[in-house]
């Protein structure tokens, strides 16, 4: 089922991407310096769709390493928070163990007999 949506999703975005490269074949100048239009200082020709996929591949990249950043401090919290668990789970098995090896009953268990009498008594 899973292998299902999976065709259902990819195959209609292949075919998006397909269509966008073979429209989009002519070759275009990309520069990066906006100020000198006659020598500019970094220039590149390349297809259109190679220019539109790369765009996309840089977004999503640094998206990605935005929203990693800026999750930083919950990781961290995370972590802290894991750490500290730790140290209360095994406080928290000393501390049984400890109660264990002092066990001594509050009370004598009580005799059948004076239950018996009590019964009788009533």
């Amino acid at each position: 089922m899973k292998k299902l949506f999976s065709w259902i999703f990819w195959v209609p975005v292949g075919v998006i991407l397909i269509t966008i490269a073979i429209s989009n074949r002519q070759i275009v100048t990309f520069s990066i310096d906006p100020v000198s239009g006659i020598d500019p200082f970094f220039i590149v020709s390349l297809p259109l769709y190679l220019l539109l996929f790369a765009a996309i591949l840089f977004g999503i990249i640094f998206g990605g390493i935005a929203a990693w950043l800026a999750q930083g401090k919950w990781r961290k919290s995370a972590r802290h928070m894991t750490e500290e668990a730790a140290k209360w789970r095994e406080e928290a098995t000393q501390l049984r163990e400890s109660s264990r090896a002092s066990l001594q009953p509050a009370l004598p268990p009580p005799s059948t007999q004076r239950h018996l009498e009590t019964d009788t008594r009533l």
